[in-house]
């Protein structure tokens, strides 16, 4: 299904030794694998576990089942953190949210290296204002980088769009609250 997935899990595993913020061994390894870049990169775990949760035939998340128990438990866990954080694409996505359509890093800077976005060239920059962020600083595989994990089924609104004078269309999105929670908490 994915390669080196046991292997992987297992370095994950072996590195989540001392855990943070109450998560179990399991928890954090969890979050640890999500946030590894294997190589070839799009084999990277992350990738097929975002596609699975794109598609509209859900029968695609059945093999994932099991471990998105596992990670939305601990991410439940983590607190949530009101905050602007950043994500990125290459290319133009600004004719996919126009303004009031209802539909991450904290900082911009981190996207522009090259690795990412790089600072020259066509892309969508997200801005983005939530109320339920989770850190997994302390859980990532890179403890350098401030990443912040939106949860499945958090729903956006386009606040406006903006050119910026680097090649950038910055979206700005705003977390909004459904008037019916789209995901349980695994502890009700």
């Amino acid at each position: 299904m994915i390669p080196n997935v046991r292997r992987n899990a297992w370095i994950a595993k072996e590195r989540s030794i001392t855990v943070a913020n109450g998560l179990t061994q399991d928890e954090s390894a969890a979050i640890q694998l999500y946030t590894m870049e294997w190589i070839p990169s799009d084999q990277s775990f992350y990738i097929h576990i975002n596609t699975a949760l794109r598609e509209a035939n859900r029968d695609k998340l059945i093999p994932f089942l099991s471990y998105l128990k596992l990670v939305l438990t601990a991410l439940w866990k983590l607190p949530s953190m009101k905050t602007t954080v950043w994500s990125g694409v290459k290319g133009d996505l600004s004719t996919q949210y126009p303004i009031g359509k209802d539909s991450c890093s904290e900082s911009r800077q981190f996207l522009e290296q090259e690795k990412f976005l790089g600072k020259t060239g066509v892309k969508t920059l997200f801005r983005i204002e939530c109320e339920t962020g989770k850190s997994i600083r302390a859980h990532s595989y890179c403890k350098t980088e401030d990443e912040i994990l939106l949860l499945p089924a958090t729903r956006m609104r386009v606040i406006s769009q903006m050119d910026s004078s680097n090649g950038a269309v910055v979206i700005h999105l705003k977390e909004i609250k459904s008037p019916f929670p789209l995901l349980q908490s695994p502890f009700t």
